[in-house]
């Protein structure tokens, strides 16, 4: 035993403690994770090594933090794995915050697999949620997580959450990965319910929900916000991506792309809610009906969003009805198959690229002339006609006065249009609006 855990020891066995923060090592101090969380007392860190851990964790409202031994090496976090066991006949979350924790509760650099979910009652319904992590009247911080390959199981009306579960919680998620994800229900890598998280610098690969959602879902006044995150390959039969039932979602910067949907919204499906995007590429998406944003009584504010090459049987980039409003400025729609936007009476859209043209000021009907680089796809060519095209009010956040800017690139102070124009328009040199 290393000196640092010999300490530790003494300090754990004694009862003394004080107002000393310790470090406790897993496997070093104790063999179990849980057991460690058990002994830890506020501002204590509990640093895991590699390994796999065949239990499941439960924060105890403690203010403390639980990390693996180097959360910013991936490889290392996809080494350092929570399993909770296949032994027990009730389903298990692999981390559970039901304790009234806080932003002082921290997990990070960990792999969490092969959970099944905690028993919920929604209504008169039985079901499960929250397979990788279970969050229940709590707001910890999430940071340097792979959640992969968890399931919310359920019967008709059950299973929701499969890579986490959020009710009247306000969690904060940093640079995690939720991926291959699955849930009956709603919500494969993500659900919210009554909550209000923050997600930054994520991504959701290859999630799958049954019926809505595939990627994220979220009801009933949830107001999630969704920063620079990519969403890619998730799928589900409505809401490929994203289904969105009531609240006030937003999503800035982020990459919404390959996803799909057996039959409604390949994309976002949005239903009743507010929903607010901002230097979004909604691309390449597909359904049977409305491949890439389909809205019913809601509202949708768009600003600075590409959405091209989303195809269905019908309503190809965006669908609005049944008393929908749509107010979309500084956009690109091209390419869409069948059409760029159905539903129109109450649908505003200025300063914007349109194929096939629609009435406003501002809007243009010319090929954008897209390009990829640097791993970005939908940039503007240097001779786009959206360059430079946006509202004359709104600035582009860089141009090509500023030292990152690519050298030949011309471009003017005026926003331009599309996900990579106005005053967001730096994430595809390094500069990240949030």
């Amino acid at each position: 035993m290393r000196l640092g855990h010999i300490l530790s020891f003494i300090l754990l066995t004694s009862g003394w403690r004080g107002a000393v923060a310790i470090q406790i090592d897993v496997p070093g101090d104790y063999g179990r994770i849980q057991d460690a969380i058990a002994a830890a007392a506020p501002g204590d860190r509990v640093v895991v090594q590699p390994g796999t851990y065949e239990e499941a964790l439960d924060f105890l409202g403690k203010a403390i933090t639980v990390t693996g031994s180097e959360p910013e090496d991936s490889t290392i976090v996809a080494a350092t794995v929570v399993h909770p066991p296949s032994t027990t006949e009730d389903p298990l979350s692999a981390v559970t915050f039901a304790s009234n924790e806080q932003l002082t509760s921290v997990l990070s650099g960990l792999t969490l697999t092969g959970g099944h979910g905690t028993t919920v009652f929604v209504g008169w319904n039985v079901s499960t949620g929250g397979g990788g992590v279970f969050c229940d009247h709590s707001s910890p911080q999430i940071t340097h997580c792979i959640v992969r390959d968890n399931q919310a199981i359920g019967d008709w009306k059950g299973g929701w959450g499969g890579g986490i579960y959020c009710t009247y919680a306000s969690p904060v998620i940093t640079h995690c990965t939720f991926q291959g994800n699955w849930a009956h229900n709603a919500g494969g890598g993500f659900y919210a319910t009554h909550s209000s998280p923050t997600v930054t610098d994520c991504a959701f690969q290859g999630n799958t929900a049954d019926r809505v959602g595939g990627g994220i879902d979220s009801q009933y006044e949830s107001n999630p916000t969704f920063i620079n995150c990519i969403m890619t390959n998730n799928s589900a039969r409505t809401g490929g991506c994203a289904a969105f039932d009531t609240g006030s979602p937003s999503f800035i910067n982020c990459t919404v792309a390959g996803n799909s949907a057996e039959s409604i919204a390949g994309g976002f499906h949005a239903y009743y809610c507010s929903l607010h995007l901002t230097n979004c590429s909604i691309a390449d998406n597909s359904a049977e009906f409305y491949g890439g944003i389909e809205a019913f009584h809601s509202s949708l504010y768009l600003t600075n969003c590409t959405l091209a090459n989303n195809v269905a049987g019908t309503g190809g980039g965006i669908h609005c009805q049944d008393l929908t409003t749509a107010a979309i400025t500084n956009c690109i729609l091209w390419n869409n198959v069948p059409d760029q936007v159905e539903g129109g009476a109450s649908v505003t859209i200025t300063y914007s690229d349109i194929e096939g043209g629609w009435r406003g000021e501002g809007n243009i009907d010319a090929a954008p002339r897209f390009v990829s680089l640097r791993g970005f796809d939908y940039l503007l060519h240097p001779e786009s006609p959206c360059i430079d095209a946006g509202d004359p009010t709104v600035e582009d956040g860089i141009y090509d006065q500023h030292p990152r800017w690519p050298d030949r690139y011309p471009n003017g102070r005026r926003a331009d249009m599309g996900a990579y124009g106005g005053p967001c328009n730096g994430g595809w040199v390094g500069l990240e609006c949030r």
